[in-house]
């Protein structure tokens, strides 16, 4: 296909490596396809070949099928798929009934089920299925319907003027690999939430192959950068520069560093706003703390002198209240 993510036509099994919830991950598979039921050790083995082909070194594995249990029902170890059910058609027939880990037995709650093995780097071992909380993220498996090819939901090839080279991972049909030309591999993944193609990050892929101006080299996370004086300043297509410190280091910056110069003035002028503005706050709040410590000061200045009046008030109402009464006995001992 020319524009789309498209599915082989030749396999009826489809891994999508996008972690999604169960329910998400039914969704994804429609109307095309559905979670795929492993009802026989045939159909086990076709997709452990998948599943093998698209692993490159040793690790463990996980992915939804299509097999549950509904609130009201119970775990019963001596059912059919212990009491689990195919989503596809609501029932419990099989002829494998192969479980990693036998799941408890209970009547509450909603359980789905995960195909989990190991890859020991030549076959997969050790595996069966596992009961979860079907609000965990997994990779899935879909199978196609009556033979056609499952209509998943694409992402449009993805347009990157600066890219050396795009193409489809062999392994996974679901991811991009992209050469910048700048002696870094990007492997893209359509995301089934969104239908956009992402970096391993989940980050956007606008401008991951933007050439840089002059006096800027490309960084292995397509970021454009320029050795500064005890710093390496990078400025990334969407978001403001930032500035990774490189201690122990010091690099001259040659005539033709103009830009480079530039950019470093506008970082430090972020830094120096801010700092302007907390000093003049700082000032301002002095002058307001001065200002009342130096009213409490006047008034109790005040008080003080209001006591001290009223103290002198009163020594003058005594004096005077002695001298009437000495006056008065002198004037009864005349008569």
């Amino acid at each position: 296909c020319a524009c789309c993510l498209c599915v082989p036509v030749a396999k009826p099994y489809y891994l999508h490596h996008h972690p999604l919830n169960f329910d998400k991950a039914s969704e994804a598979c429609q109307p095309g396809s559905f979670l795929t039921k492993v009802a026989s050790m045939e159909e086990a083995s076709k997709i452990l070949k998948e599943i093998s082909e698209t692993l490159s070194k040793e690790r463990t594995f996980q992915f939804w099928v299509g097999l549950m249990k509904g609130k009201g029902s119970c775990v019963k170890h001596d059912a059919p798929l212990n009491g689990f059910k195919w989503t596809v058609d609501n029932s419990s027939d099989t002829e494998l009934d192969q479980w990693k880990y036998l799941p408890k037995p209970t009547c509450t709650g909603i359980y789905c089920v995960f195909l989990s093995g190991e890859f020991n780097g030549t076959e997969i071992v050790n595996w069966g299925f596992v009961s979860s909380t079907c609000k965990t993220e997994y990779p899935f498996i879909c199978k196609q319907r009556n033979g056609e090819v499952p209509i998943m939901k694409q992402c449009l090839t993805p347009h990157i003027p600066d890219a050396r080279l795009l193409r489809p991972d062999p392994k996974d049909h679901n991811k991009l690999n992209l050469d910048c030309g700048f002696g870094k591999m990007f492997e893209l993944t359509c995301s089934a939430t969104t239908l956009t193609w992402e970096r391993d990050d989940g980050s956007d892929i606008r401008g991951i192959c933007a050439s840089c101006k002059a006096g800027y080299m490309t960084d292995g996370s397509g970021n454009c950068c320029v050795n500064t004086e005890g710093s390496f300043l990078c400025k990334s297509i969407q978001e403001k520069p930032f500035l990774a410190s490189l201690p122990d280091q010091h690099t001259t910056t040659s005539p033709t560093d103009d830009i480079a110069i530039a950019d470093k003035s506008g970082d430090q002028a972020y830094i120096f706003i801010p700092v302007l503005i907390a000093v003049m706050a700082l000032v301002v709040l002095l002058v307001v703390v001065l200002s009342i410590v130096k009213c409490c000061l006047r008034r109790r200045s005040q008080k003080l002198a209001m006591k001290n009046a009223e103290k002198m008030a009163m020594k003058r109402a005594e004096s005077s209240k002695e001298k009437y009464s000495l006056e008065n006995a002198n004037e009864k001992e005349a008569t």
